[in-house]
């Protein structure tokens, strides 16, 4: 239970330093992005809504008037970014420490200490960012998206199939590593749901072209934004798990 309480706090720790940077890295190059491509959706919204014909426009304000809840601009939409992105955090916090008291006693695994908290950051960001971007890219706002439950079961398959092959990586006998190759590779042979058609419907060619860049800009950016939080959050993860080490007293004194 001591040890359990420990892991809780620790993670709670790392989460709120990973979210707290992860939502100022997003506000200095992903949220501008995502504010551009907003701001085409909604034009695109407008444009076709002006070029419906009436019978169109006479069924459709029962929709349109139905709008959901967003948070507002400013302090309401940072405060609720930080929120999400440390649940998050904590929640991988979580695992990582746990994936971190389970190498200290294998003894093989990367051990706490900044090249290990690297190490740890390193597997984080390849299983939950790197490998299912490969099949599912990050999308901005106004895109069109296959189905949501098809994506996350995908993810899910991706994620785990991943973590297996670094494990046989990291662990398995030298002449077996190459059986990492089949996890690895599986979900990219099964292949991540896709939609059918264009991924931007903006009837302007022009936005449509600017929409393509921004969404390559915006790849880059989630990519290494994310990068240097997973970083930052096994770093963490690794710094809080030595300053407790295993043992029968308990944590070590600060």
């Amino acid at each position: 239970m001591k040890l359990f309480r420990q892991t809780v706090y620790q993670a709670l720790a790392a989460a709120l330093f990973a979210g707290l940077l992860l939502t100022l890295l997003q506000q200095l190059g992903v949220t501008p992005l995502i504010l551009q491509a907003e701001q085409y959706e909604l034009a695109g919204t407008t444009s076709h809504a002006a070029t419906s014909d009436h019978s169109h426009s006479e069924a459709a304000p029962g929709h349109h008037q139905v709008d959901e809840w967003a948070p507002q601009d400013g302090l309401e939409r940072h405060f609720f970014t930080l929120l999400s992105n440390s649940l998050a955090a904590f929640g991988f916090a979580l695992i990582l420490i746990a994936a971190i008291r389970a190498g200290q006693l294998a003894g093989r695994w990367p051990q706490p200490g900044l090249p290990g908290g690297l190490a740890w950051g390193t597997a984080g960001f390849l299983i939950f960012f790197a490998a299912p971007s490969l099949g599912l890219p990050p999308e901005l706002p106004g895109m069109v998206a296959a189905d949501l439950e098809a994506r996350q079961l995908w993810w899910l398959l991706c994620t785990s199939s991943t973590a297996v092959a670094l494990v046989q990586i990291v662990l398995g006998p030298l002449k077996w590593k190459f059986l990492a190759l089949i996890p690895l590779f599986l979900p990219h042979l099964v292949g991540a749901p896709q939609v059918m058609g264009p991924h931007f419907t903006h009837p302007d060619p022009t936005a449509l072209a600017a929409l393509h860049s921004l969404h390559t800009q915006f790849i880059w950016a989630t990519g290494i934004t994310n990068a240097l939080y997973w970083l930052a959050l096994g770093a963490a993860c690794c710094w809080l798990v030595a300053r407790a080490p295993l043992s029968a007293e308990g944590p070590a004194p600060a």
